[in-house]
């Protein structure tokens, strides 16, 4: 694990100020894409979960806890990418 931190360090240290900065570019933009679509797609399936309860129609219901259920663990696996990457 410390020589994982070195050779970062060294790569810190050889890179240009630009390269640094596009690369703090693409890490806030993964950052965000990170946090942000999860959330919506569990709003968003909430949302269809609720016009679907209010409306009262039995079918809706399940699709949208089934289509709910599919977002959710699409939201894990998207926030946890960046782990497996």
């Amino acid at each position: 694990m410390v020589s994982i931190l070195a050779n970062t360090a060294s790569l810190k240290n050889g890179c240009t100020t630009e390269l640094l900065t596009l690369v703090n570019i693409f890490n806030f933009i993964i950052t965000v894409i990170q946090w942000i679509v999860p959330i919506l797609l569990i709003l968003f399936g909430t949302i269809d979960l609720v016009k679907a309860v209010t409306a009262g129609k039995e079918d809706d219901i399940k699709k949208n806890q089934k289509a709910l259920t599919k977002r959710a663990i699409s939201a894990v696996i998207i926030f946890l990418i960046t782990i497996a990457v």
